[in-house]
């Protein structure tokens, strides 16, 4: 795909008006394959936190039941036969993202979500409509607590209370609400989410 290096973006900070997206896939292992992907953004004038997720359907060539994990199955609760059931196809997903994500900038938590989440835009065989940025998701809310004046425990209690609020489930929206959450107590300046 020509258009990978421009799907990550050239400014590490605040590149975009608009708040940043956090996406998440799940996969059948740690060297799986995507099964699920999903992201979630903060509006924080509004305060709304929008976001989805959609099972990945693995196609025929992908090695899905050599690198199922049951560990990972544990984890995230998603069985192969679940998967086929209700996946969807990943050029319907691949579309879907550049609809709803057109023209934002895609952060996460782990290197190997923007490994996944371009296998599924190659697969799909369509140019993304959306930049990954070229720090996690962590490295930009930070940045953002210290450009708001948040000291260290101010930003540690607003890391508690989106834990709190989105609670760790191993699933890919649920997931990064965390941090959609956190973006918007430290955007809004204040502890409500």
């Amino acid at each position: 795909m020509d258009g990978w290096r421009r799907l990550y973006s050239p400014s590490p900070r605040f590149p975009s008006k608009a708040a940043p997206v956090f996406y998440d896939c799940e996969a059948s292992g740690f060297d799986g394959v995507p099964i699920e992907i999903g992201w979630v953004f903060a509006e924080p004038k509004a305060g709304n936190i929008t976001g989805e997720s959609h099972l990945v359907l693995p196609p025929r060539d992908w090695p899905v039941e050599e690198s199922w994990d049951p560990a990972a199955e544990a984890l995230h609760g998603i069985s192969l036969d679940y998967l086929r059931q209700h996946g969807r196809p990943i050029r319907e997903i691949a579309q879907r993202m550049n609809h709803a994500l057109d023209g934002r900038e895609l952060y996460s938590d782990s290197p190997l979500d923007g490994v996944w989440l371009k296998r599924i835009l190659d697969e799909a065989g369509i140019e993304p409509a959306f930049t990954i940025g070229r720090i996690d998701a962590e490295a930009l809310i930070s940045e953002l607590a210290v450009d708001r004046g948040l000291g260290a425990s101010a930003y540690a209690r607003a890391k508690a209370l989106a834990a709190q609020l989105a609670p760790l489930q191993h699933r890919a929206e649920a997931d990064v609400r965390y941090w959609a959450i956190l973006w918007n107590i430290v955007a809004r300046g204040t502890f409500t989410p």
